[in-house]
Protein backbone atom coordinates (compact mmCIF):
# COMPACT_ATOMS: atom_id res chain seq x y z
CA UNK A 1 0.00 0.00 0.00
CA UNK A 2 3.04 2.29 -0.07
CA UNK A 3 2.73 3.20 3.60
CA UNK A 4 4.60 2.94 6.89
CA UNK A 5 3.03 3.30 10.31
CA UNK A 6 4.52 3.94 13.74
CA UNK A 7 3.80 4.26 17.43
CA UNK A 8 5.11 7.29 19.30
CA UNK A 9 5.42 8.77 22.78
CA UNK A 10 5.11 12.51 23.26
CA UNK A 11 8.04 13.80 25.34
CA UNK A 12 6.80 17.39 25.33
CA UNK A 13 8.12 20.47 23.59
CA UNK A 14 7.23 19.07 20.18
CA UNK A 15 9.59 16.09 20.65
CA UNK A 16 8.40 12.50 20.14
CA UNK A 17 10.02 9.12 20.68
CA UNK A 18 9.02 6.74 17.87
CA UNK A 19 8.96 2.93 18.03
CA UNK A 20 8.83 0.43 15.16
CA UNK A 21 10.14 -3.04 14.35
CA UNK A 22 13.22 -1.49 12.76
CA UNK A 23 14.21 0.36 15.94
CA UNK A 24 13.76 3.58 17.89
CA UNK A 25 13.79 7.07 16.44
CA UNK A 26 13.09 10.63 17.50
CA UNK A 27 11.23 13.50 15.84
CA UNK A 28 10.83 17.18 16.58
CA UNK A 29 9.00 20.16 15.18
CA UNK A 30 5.58 21.74 15.07
CA UNK A 31 2.27 20.70 13.55
CA UNK A 32 2.71 20.71 9.80
CA UNK A 33 6.53 20.58 9.80
CA UNK A 34 8.66 17.96 11.54
CA UNK A 35 12.09 16.38 11.24
CA UNK A 36 12.42 12.71 12.20
CA UNK A 37 15.50 10.52 12.46
CA UNK A 38 15.97 6.82 13.15
CA UNK A 39 17.43 3.59 11.78
CA UNK A 40 15.98 4.27 8.33
CA UNK A 41 17.51 7.72 8.03
CA UNK A 42 16.42 11.31 8.46
CA UNK A 43 13.19 12.66 6.95
CA UNK A 44 11.48 16.03 6.63
CA UNK A 45 7.70 15.72 6.98
CA UNK A 46 5.37 18.53 5.89
CA UNK A 47 1.59 18.78 5.90
CA UNK A 48 -1.23 21.28 5.66
CA UNK A 49 -3.40 20.61 8.75
CA UNK A 50 -7.02 19.85 7.99
CA UNK A 51 -6.44 19.26 4.27
CA UNK A 52 -5.05 15.73 4.17
CA UNK A 53 -2.10 17.07 2.11
CA UNK A 54 1.20 15.58 3.25
CA UNK A 55 4.72 15.48 1.83
CA UNK A 56 7.76 13.57 3.10
CA UNK A 57 11.28 13.65 1.74
CA UNK A 58 14.39 11.75 2.81
CA UNK A 59 17.29 13.95 3.87
CA UNK A 60 19.92 11.34 4.70
CA UNK A 61 20.48 7.78 5.85
CA UNK A 62 20.29 4.25 4.43
CA UNK A 63 17.90 3.29 1.68
CA UNK A 64 16.74 0.08 3.33
CA UNK A 65 13.25 1.44 3.95
CA UNK A 66 12.82 2.53 0.37
CA UNK A 67 13.92 -0.66 -1.35
CA UNK A 68 10.50 -2.27 -1.40
CA UNK A 69 8.84 0.89 -2.68
CA UNK A 70 11.46 1.33 -5.39
CA UNK A 71 11.25 -2.27 -6.50
CA UNK A 72 7.47 -2.40 -6.56
CA UNK A 73 6.83 1.12 -7.84
CA UNK A 74 9.93 2.23 -9.80
CA UNK A 75 8.15 5.07 -11.64
CA UNK A 76 7.73 8.15 -9.47
CA UNK A 77 6.50 11.68 -10.13
CA UNK A 78 5.59 14.52 -7.81
CA UNK A 79 2.57 16.62 -8.77
CA UNK A 80 2.34 20.16 -7.40
CA UNK A 81 -0.15 22.97 -7.69
CA UNK A 82 1.68 26.23 -7.05
CA UNK A 83 -1.53 28.16 -6.37
CA UNK A 84 -2.93 25.95 -3.59
CA UNK A 85 0.43 24.60 -2.43
CA UNK A 86 -0.77 21.01 -2.76
CA UNK A 87 1.93 18.44 -3.43
CA UNK A 88 1.59 14.69 -3.90
CA UNK A 89 4.12 12.06 -4.92
CA UNK A 90 2.68 9.29 -7.07
CA UNK A 91 4.21 5.88 -7.68
CA UNK A 92 3.41 3.19 -10.24
CA UNK A 93 4.83 -0.03 -11.57
CA UNK A 94 4.80 1.18 -15.21
CA UNK A 95 5.16 4.52 -16.95
CA UNK A 96 1.74 4.42 -18.54
CA UNK A 97 0.11 3.74 -15.15
CA UNK A 98 2.00 6.70 -13.72
CA UNK A 99 0.86 8.93 -16.59
CA UNK A 100 -2.75 8.04 -15.86
CA UNK A 101 -2.36 8.75 -12.14
CA UNK A 102 -0.61 12.07 -12.80
CA UNK A 103 -3.34 13.22 -15.20
CA UNK A 104 -6.07 12.37 -12.67
CA UNK A 105 -4.21 14.09 -9.82
CA UNK A 106 -3.65 17.23 -11.88
CA UNK A 107 -7.37 17.37 -12.66
CA UNK A 108 -8.18 17.02 -8.96
CA UNK A 109 -5.72 19.74 -7.98
CA UNK A 110 -7.01 22.02 -10.72
CA UNK A 111 -10.56 21.63 -9.42
CA UNK A 112 -9.36 22.53 -5.91
CA UNK A 113 -7.54 25.56 -7.33
CA UNK A 114 -10.66 26.79 -9.12
CA UNK A 115 -12.67 26.48 -5.91
CA UNK A 116 -10.07 28.45 -3.99
CA UNK A 117 -9.85 31.12 -6.68
CA UNK A 118 -13.62 31.55 -6.63
CA UNK A 119 -13.63 32.16 -2.87
CA UNK A 120 -10.76 34.64 -3.13
CA UNK A 121 -12.46 36.45 -5.99
CA UNK A 122 -15.34 37.52 -3.77
CA UNK A 123 -14.49 40.66 -1.78
CA UNK A 124 -17.76 41.32 0.03
CA UNK A 125 -17.89 39.44 3.35
CA UNK A 126 -21.58 38.52 3.01
CA UNK A 127 -21.07 37.27 -0.53
CA UNK A 128 -18.00 35.33 0.54
CA UNK A 129 -19.95 33.60 3.31
CA UNK A 130 -22.58 32.64 0.74
CA UNK A 131 -19.94 31.41 -1.72
CA UNK A 132 -18.17 29.39 0.99
CA UNK A 133 -21.47 27.82 2.03
CA UNK A 134 -22.22 26.83 -1.55
CA UNK A 135 -18.80 25.25 -1.91
CA UNK A 136 -19.13 23.23 1.30
CA UNK A 137 -22.60 22.09 0.26
CA UNK A 138 -21.33 21.13 -3.18
CA UNK A 139 -18.45 19.23 -1.61
CA UNK A 140 -20.79 17.32 0.71
CA UNK A 141 -23.17 16.58 -2.16
CA UNK A 142 -20.25 15.23 -4.19
CA UNK A 143 -19.19 12.99 -1.31
CA UNK A 144 -22.77 11.81 -0.80
CA UNK A 145 -22.95 10.91 -4.48
CA UNK A 146 -19.77 8.81 -4.61
CA UNK A 147 -21.62 5.61 -5.42
CA UNK A 148 -24.09 7.01 -7.95
CA UNK A 149 -21.26 8.72 -9.80
CA UNK A 150 -19.69 5.43 -10.84
CA UNK A 151 -22.95 3.72 -11.83
CA UNK A 152 -23.14 5.78 -15.02
CA UNK A 153 -19.55 5.00 -16.04
CA UNK A 154 -18.21 1.94 -17.83
CA UNK A 155 -15.41 0.85 -15.51
CA UNK A 156 -13.80 -1.66 -17.89
CA UNK A 157 -10.33 -0.70 -19.06
CA UNK A 158 -10.45 0.46 -22.67
CA UNK A 159 -7.48 -1.45 -24.03
CA UNK A 160 -7.46 0.43 -27.35
CA UNK A 161 -6.91 3.73 -25.57
CA UNK A 162 -3.91 2.32 -23.72
CA UNK A 163 -1.90 1.79 -26.89
CA UNK A 164 0.34 4.42 -28.45
CA UNK A 165 -0.97 4.77 -31.99
CA UNK A 166 0.61 8.11 -32.89
CA UNK A 167 3.09 8.29 -35.74
CA UNK A 168 6.23 10.34 -35.34
CA UNK A 169 6.03 13.55 -37.42
CA UNK A 170 7.93 13.88 -40.68
CA UNK A 171 11.33 15.53 -40.67
CA UNK A 172 11.09 19.29 -41.06
CA UNK A 173 14.10 21.59 -41.36
CA UNK A 174 13.16 25.24 -41.00
CA UNK A 175 16.30 26.81 -42.45
CA UNK A 176 16.23 27.80 -46.12
CA UNK A 177 18.97 26.66 -48.44
CA UNK A 178 21.09 29.68 -49.56
CA UNK A 179 20.67 30.83 -53.18
CA UNK A 180 23.60 30.57 -55.51
CA UNK A 181 24.53 34.02 -56.83
CA UNK A 182 23.91 34.62 -60.51
CA UNK A 183 26.85 35.40 -62.74
CA UNK A 184 26.49 38.65 -64.66
CA UNK A 185 25.70 38.37 -68.34
CA UNK A 186 27.11 40.81 -70.81
CA UNK A 187 30.25 41.54 -72.78
CA UNK A 188 33.74 40.50 -71.96
CA UNK A 189 34.83 43.84 -70.52
CA UNK A 190 31.69 44.20 -68.40
CA UNK A 191 32.20 40.78 -66.85
CA UNK A 192 35.88 41.39 -66.36
CA UNK A 193 35.24 44.38 -64.10
CA UNK A 194 32.67 42.51 -62.00
CA UNK A 195 34.44 39.20 -61.75
CA UNK A 196 35.98 40.14 -58.40
CA UNK A 197 32.56 41.07 -56.95
CA UNK A 198 30.99 37.77 -58.10
CA UNK A 199 33.89 35.76 -56.69
CA UNK A 200 33.38 37.35 -53.28
CA UNK A 201 29.62 36.60 -53.38
CA UNK A 202 30.28 33.02 -54.45
CA UNK A 203 32.74 32.51 -51.57
CA UNK A 204 30.11 33.73 -49.08
CA UNK A 205 27.53 31.47 -50.71
CA UNK A 206 29.78 28.42 -50.35
CA UNK A 207 30.35 29.21 -46.67
CA UNK A 208 26.60 29.59 -46.05
CA UNK A 209 25.88 26.39 -47.99
CA UNK A 210 28.40 24.47 -45.89
CA UNK A 211 26.82 25.80 -42.65
CA UNK A 212 23.35 24.96 -43.98
CA UNK A 213 24.33 21.38 -44.86
CA UNK A 214 26.04 20.90 -41.48
CA UNK A 215 23.00 22.25 -39.63
CA UNK A 216 20.66 20.08 -41.68
CA UNK A 217 22.77 17.00 -41.08
CA UNK A 218 22.86 17.69 -37.32
CA UNK A 219 19.09 18.30 -37.24
CA UNK A 220 18.45 15.12 -39.20
CA UNK A 221 20.72 13.12 -36.90
CA UNK A 222 18.86 14.46 -33.85
CA UNK A 223 15.51 13.80 -35.51
CA UNK A 224 16.42 10.19 -36.30
CA UNK A 225 17.64 9.59 -32.74
CA UNK A 226 14.43 11.02 -31.29
CA UNK A 227 12.30 9.09 -33.77
CA UNK A 228 14.09 5.84 -32.94
CA UNK A 229 13.59 6.50 -29.22
CA UNK A 230 9.90 7.20 -29.83
CA UNK A 231 9.45 4.05 -31.91
CA UNK A 232 11.32 1.96 -29.33
CA UNK A 233 9.18 3.35 -26.51
CA UNK A 234 6.06 2.76 -28.60
CA UNK A 235 6.98 -0.88 -29.25
CA UNK A 236 7.84 -1.50 -25.59
CA UNK A 237 4.72 0.25 -24.33
CA UNK A 238 2.36 -1.57 -26.70
CA UNK A 239 4.08 -4.89 -25.98
CA UNK A 240 3.56 -4.22 -22.27
CA UNK A 241 -0.14 -3.59 -22.84
CA UNK A 242 -0.46 -6.76 -24.93
CA UNK A 243 1.36 -8.76 -22.26
CA UNK A 244 -0.90 -7.46 -19.50
CA UNK A 245 -4.05 -8.02 -21.56
CA UNK A 246 -3.13 -11.58 -22.51
CA UNK A 247 -2.15 -12.53 -18.95
CA UNK A 248 -5.19 -10.83 -17.44
CA UNK A 249 -7.53 -12.69 -19.78
CA UNK A 250 -5.71 -15.89 -18.78
CA UNK A 251 -6.40 -15.06 -15.09
CA UNK A 252 -2.71 -14.91 -14.26
CA UNK A 253 -2.43 -13.77 -10.61
CA UNK A 254 -0.14 -10.75 -10.92
CA UNK A 255 -1.89 -9.54 -14.08
CA UNK A 256 -5.32 -9.68 -12.42
CA UNK A 257 -3.95 -7.80 -9.42
CA UNK A 258 -2.36 -5.18 -11.66
CA UNK A 259 -5.53 -4.79 -13.76
CA UNK A 260 -7.72 -4.29 -10.68
CA UNK A 261 -5.19 -1.82 -9.25
CA UNK A 262 -5.31 0.19 -12.47
CA UNK A 263 -9.11 0.23 -12.43
CA UNK A 264 -9.25 1.45 -8.84
CA UNK A 265 -6.45 3.98 -9.36
CA UNK A 266 -8.31 5.46 -12.32
CA UNK A 267 -11.44 5.95 -10.23
CA UNK A 268 -12.01 9.66 -9.72
CA UNK A 269 -12.89 10.58 -6.14
CA UNK A 270 -13.67 14.00 -4.64
CA UNK A 271 -11.10 16.00 -2.73
CA UNK A 272 -10.35 14.54 0.70
CA UNK A 273 -10.24 10.92 -0.46
CA UNK A 274 -6.75 9.72 -1.30
CA UNK A 275 -6.79 6.27 -2.87
CA UNK A 276 -4.61 3.90 -0.86
CA UNK A 277 -5.26 0.19 -1.18
CA UNK A 278 -3.73 -3.20 -1.75
CA UNK A 279 -5.05 -5.94 -4.04
CA UNK A 280 -4.58 -9.66 -3.50
CA UNK A 281 -5.96 -12.24 -5.93
CA UNK A 282 -6.60 -15.92 -5.19
CA UNK A 283 -7.03 -17.66 -8.53
CA UNK A 284 -8.30 -20.99 -7.20
CA UNK A 285 -11.14 -19.27 -5.31
CA UNK A 286 -11.64 -16.57 -7.97
CA UNK A 287 -11.50 -14.06 -5.16
CA UNK A 288 -10.09 -10.55 -5.00
CA UNK A 289 -9.25 -9.21 -1.53
CA UNK A 290 -9.10 -5.43 -1.27
CA UNK A 291 -7.42 -3.85 1.76
CA UNK A 292 -8.52 -0.23 1.63
CA UNK A 293 -7.05 2.46 3.87
CA UNK A 294 -10.01 4.75 4.51
CA UNK A 295 -9.67 8.53 4.87
CA UNK A 296 -9.89 9.86 8.41
CA UNK A 297 -13.00 11.70 9.52
CA UNK A 298 -10.94 14.89 9.79
CA UNK A 299 -10.55 14.87 5.99
CA UNK A 300 -14.24 15.64 5.54
CA UNK A 301 -16.28 18.77 6.23
CA UNK A 302 -17.86 18.95 9.68
CA UNK A 303 -19.87 22.12 9.05
CA UNK A 304 -23.15 22.82 7.29
CA UNK A 305 -22.17 26.24 6.02
CA UNK A 306 -21.08 29.76 6.94
CA UNK A 307 -22.97 32.76 8.23
CA UNK A 308 -22.07 36.43 8.27
CA UNK A 309 -21.91 38.00 11.74
CA UNK A 310 -22.78 41.69 11.52
CA UNK A 311 -21.59 42.31 15.09
CA UNK A 312 -17.98 41.36 14.36
CA UNK A 313 -18.10 41.69 10.57
CA UNK A 314 -16.78 38.16 10.21
CA UNK A 315 -17.73 34.78 8.80
CA UNK A 316 -18.84 32.18 11.36
CA UNK A 317 -18.92 28.44 10.55
CA UNK A 318 -22.09 26.50 11.41
CA UNK A 319 -20.99 23.14 12.83
CA UNK A 320 -22.79 19.84 12.33
CA UNK A 321 -23.82 17.92 15.43
CA UNK A 322 -21.92 14.78 16.45
CA UNK A 323 -24.55 12.34 15.21
CA UNK A 324 -24.81 14.05 11.84
CA UNK A 325 -21.02 13.98 11.44
CA UNK A 326 -20.92 10.26 12.29
CA UNK A 327 -23.77 9.42 9.92
CA UNK A 328 -22.24 11.41 7.06
CA UNK A 329 -18.81 9.86 7.59
CA UNK A 330 -20.12 6.30 7.68
CA UNK A 331 -22.23 6.93 4.58
CA UNK A 332 -19.11 8.01 2.66
CA UNK A 333 -17.04 5.01 3.80
CA UNK A 334 -19.80 2.53 2.99
CA UNK A 335 -20.23 4.20 -0.41
CA UNK A 336 -16.51 3.78 -1.12
CA UNK A 337 -16.85 0.07 -0.31
CA UNK A 338 -19.86 -0.48 -2.59
CA UNK A 339 -18.29 1.58 -5.33
CA UNK A 340 -15.06 -0.41 -5.20
CA UNK A 341 -16.87 -3.75 -5.37
CA UNK A 342 -19.05 -2.51 -8.23
CA UNK A 343 -16.04 -1.25 -10.20
CA UNK A 344 -14.23 -4.56 -9.85
CA UNK A 345 -17.18 -6.71 -10.90
CA UNK A 346 -17.95 -4.44 -13.83
CA UNK A 347 -14.34 -4.04 -14.95
CA UNK A 348 -13.33 -7.72 -14.74
CA UNK A 349 -15.10 -8.93 -17.87
CA UNK A 350 -13.56 -12.42 -17.64
CA UNK A 351 -14.58 -15.15 -15.20
CA UNK A 352 -11.54 -14.43 -13.02
CA UNK A 353 -13.44 -12.87 -10.10
CA UNK A 354 -16.58 -14.36 -8.54
CA UNK A 355 -16.11 -12.81 -5.11
CA UNK A 356 -14.71 -9.56 -3.74
CA UNK A 357 -13.67 -9.23 -0.11
CA UNK A 358 -13.40 -5.63 1.02
CA UNK A 359 -11.61 -4.86 4.29
CA UNK A 360 -11.73 -1.22 5.43
CA UNK A 361 -8.92 0.06 7.63
CA UNK A 362 -8.14 3.22 9.57
CA UNK A 363 -4.78 4.34 10.90
CA UNK A 364 -4.05 3.91 14.57
CA UNK A 365 -1.04 6.20 14.47
CA UNK A 366 0.49 9.02 12.51
CA UNK A 367 1.30 8.36 8.87
CA UNK A 368 4.94 8.60 7.83
CA UNK A 369 7.15 7.59 4.95
CA UNK A 370 7.28 3.86 4.31
CA UNK A 371 4.94 0.88 4.11
CA UNK A 372 6.30 -1.67 6.62
CA UNK A 373 4.32 -3.13 9.55
CA UNK A 374 0.93 -2.37 8.01
CA UNK A 375 -1.10 -4.88 10.03
CA UNK A 376 0.25 -3.69 13.39
CA UNK A 377 -0.60 -0.04 12.91
CA UNK A 378 -4.07 -0.08 11.40
CA UNK A 379 -7.38 -1.43 12.62
CA UNK A 380 -10.09 -2.98 10.49
CA UNK A 381 -13.41 -1.16 11.00
CA UNK A 382 -15.65 -3.16 8.68
CA UNK A 383 -15.55 -6.04 6.23
CA UNK A 384 -17.76 -7.27 3.37
CA UNK A 385 -17.60 -10.47 1.34
CA UNK A 386 -19.59 -9.97 -1.86
CA UNK A 387 -20.58 -12.73 -4.26
CA UNK A 388 -20.92 -11.48 -7.86
CA UNK A 389 -24.35 -12.99 -8.51
CA UNK A 390 -25.84 -11.61 -5.30
CA UNK A 391 -24.17 -8.23 -5.75
CA UNK A 392 -25.43 -7.75 -9.28
CA UNK A 393 -29.00 -8.32 -8.10
CA UNK A 394 -29.10 -5.52 -5.52
CA UNK A 395 -30.20 -1.97 -6.30
CA UNK A 396 -27.13 0.20 -5.84
CA UNK A 397 -29.18 3.38 -6.15
CA UNK A 398 -30.72 2.69 -2.76
CA UNK A 399 -29.83 5.68 -0.58
CA UNK A 400 -29.35 3.48 2.50
CA UNK A 401 -25.89 2.14 1.75
CA UNK A 402 -25.49 0.41 5.12
CA UNK A 403 -28.67 -1.54 4.37
CA UNK A 404 -27.18 -2.61 1.03
CA UNK A 405 -24.01 -3.80 2.73
CA UNK A 406 -26.04 -5.68 5.34
CA UNK A 407 -27.48 -7.76 2.50
CA UNK A 408 -23.90 -8.71 1.66
CA UNK A 409 -23.10 -9.78 5.23
CA UNK A 410 -21.53 -6.57 6.54
CA UNK A 411 -19.38 -7.05 9.64
CA UNK A 412 -18.57 -3.74 11.33
CA UNK A 413 -17.07 -2.17 14.42
CA UNK A 414 -19.67 -0.46 16.57
CA UNK A 415 -17.72 2.80 16.69
CA UNK A 416 -15.25 3.54 13.92
CA UNK A 417 -13.40 6.00 16.17
CA UNK A 418 -12.22 3.36 18.65
CA UNK A 419 -13.32 -0.19 17.88
CA UNK A 420 -12.00 -2.77 15.43
CA UNK A 421 -12.83 -6.20 14.01
CA UNK A 422 -10.90 -9.06 12.49
CA UNK A 423 -10.58 -8.62 8.68
CA UNK A 424 -12.00 -11.27 6.36
CA UNK A 425 -9.13 -13.07 4.66
CA UNK A 426 -10.88 -15.82 2.66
Amino acid sequence: MGLYFRKSVNLGGGVRLNFSKSGIGISAGVKGARISTGPRGTYANFSIPGTGVRYTTKISGPNSGARNTTARYPYVQTVTNSYTGQTRTLRASTQWELNSLVAAERDRMKAAELRQREIERVNDVRERASAMTKQIQDQKAELNDILNHTLDIDDKLNWDKQYINDEYPEFNFNEHEPHKPKQNSGGFFKNLFKESDYSEKFTKYEKKLTEYEQNREAALSKYLAEKNAFERNKREHNAEINYLKENFESSEKSAVEKYISIILSNSQYPSGIDMDFDVEYHKSERTAIISFLMPAQTNFPIIDGYEYSARNNEIVPQSMNTEKIRSFYEHVLFSICLRTIHEIFEAVYTNAVDKVIFNAYLLKDELTHDFDDFSEHVRCIFSVSANRELFENINLRDVNVENLLSKLGLIRAEKFEFDEIQPTLE
